[in-house]
């Protein structure tokens, strides 16, 4: 069978601080299904998902996919990138789908979330607006929730590699170590989460529910029994807790 390739076309976003979000759309608004918001996984670019964007939009849907900012982004040029992982969730997924609404306000909004695009549901205003969502591989990323060397990896990672090499270098060079490039900002609240069970928290380390427990819409999270190394099983089941009042249902294949 062959595959539908459609185009892309590049989409600017501004952002309720000013930054400007760089988006594609994938497909038509007309006589579409719904609309689809792909959340990106921590410093994978959106090109990533072109491929699913487009089969998505061969199927009937809007599509929509971003890069937070400076997510995707490599090297010594993160230094001059203020963020962090709060600003992903409230800015920069907040003004995507406050454009999926203004370009096709007749259809429902979907979301997709890989990794961390699943957590960011949780930090986004007024997620009500966000129908329905399929969170692939998001958890809760409390070190205690991997087991073996995994483990004592995470504990290290998060403990001292991110807080010294931020420090001294300016971002995180997680491509040197496997895993990928961030903006400082990003990397260390990542890691003051990631240092706590409670896992997301405020600045003063209260845990932020507020969100998580508003949003009422359908929820599908989704493990894989082969991946001990991004989201254990039981690190995804701990972020299916969260939506407490979600219409929610947690898979593992």
């Amino acid at each position: 069978m062959s595959t539908v390739r459609l185009s892309a076309v590049a989409v600017q976003i501004s952002a309720a601080d000013g930054r400007v979000v760089r988006a594609f759309a994938y497909g038509s608004r007309e006589g579409a299904r719904a609309s689809v918001v792909i959340n990106s996984a921590l410093g994978v670019s959106q090109e990533y998902y072109a491929l699913f964007a487009e089969s998505l939009a061969s199927r009937g849907y809007y599509v929509l996919t971003y890069d937070y900012r400076g997510n995707g982004v490599r090297g010594p040029q993160l230094r001059a990138i203020q963020a962090s992982l709060t600003d992903w969730g409230t800015l920069d997924f907040a003004a995507v789908v406050d454009h999926a609404e203004r370009a096709a306000p007749q259809l429902p909004i979907l979301c997709v979330g890989h990794s961390v695009g699943g957590q960011l549901l949780g930090l986004l205003p007024n997620n009500n607006r966000v129908v329905a969502m399929v969170a692939v591989a998001s958890q809760v990323g409390y070190w205690g929730y991997w087991s073996g060397r995994e483990k004592w990896k995470s504990w290290f990672t998060f403990h001292f590699a991110i807080p010294l090499l931020t420090l001294l270098l300016g971002y995180y060079p997680g491509s040197r170590l496997g895993a990928c490039d961030l903006p400082a900002g990003v990397a260390r609240e990542w890691a003051r989460w990631c240092r706590s069970a409670a896992y997301i928290r405020d600045a003063a380390g209260k845990p932020q529910r507020s969100g998580f427990l508003g949003y009422r819409g359908r929820a599908l999270f989704i493990s894989l029994y082969d991946d001990p190394l991004f989201a254990p099983r039981r690190a995804v089941a701990a972020l299916c807790g969260y939506f407490q009042n979600a219409h929610r249902e947690h898979v593992h294949i």
